[in-house]
């Protein structure tokens, strides 16, 4: 048995204005250690935030899958059973180019989207 994710992302530009977030890749990450039950009470998509490098390749042993959006923002995400989930996982998207960087070697940039109990 295998676990699947579907969805879309899409970014707020301005007030009126989203549009589908491309050239990104999604990452899910097992949890490390217990995690403060009030961030989880937030909701998803409540603690958005940037990555330091450092912090990105700390926690690469811990990634469980990863998949490209397309052109739409759409992604699917797959991963073996290898653990029941009654823990949140850890998932972050990676932006290979950041709209408005200055020079390409600064615009790659990895934020964590959530921390989530998939249902």
């Amino acid at each position: 048995m295998s676990y699947l994710l579907i969805g879309n992302i899409s970014a707020l530009i301005c007030e009126e204005c989203m549009e589908p977030l491309a050239d990104a890749r999604i990452r899910i990450y097992l949890p490390e250690g217990p995690h403060d039950p009030d961030v989880l009470a937030r909701g998803i998509f409540k603690d958005l935030r940037q990555i330091p490098g450092t912090q990105v390749r700390a926690k690469a042993d811990r990634l469980l899958a990863e998949a490209d959006l397309d052109s739409n923002g759409n992604f699917s995400l797959s991963w073996d059973e290898i653990h029941l989930f009654t823990e949140p996982l850890e998932l972050d998207i990676c932006l290979n180019s950041v709209p408005g960087a200055r020079n390409a070697r600064a615009g790659s940039a990895q934020y964590h989207l959530s921390t989530f109990v998939p249902h």
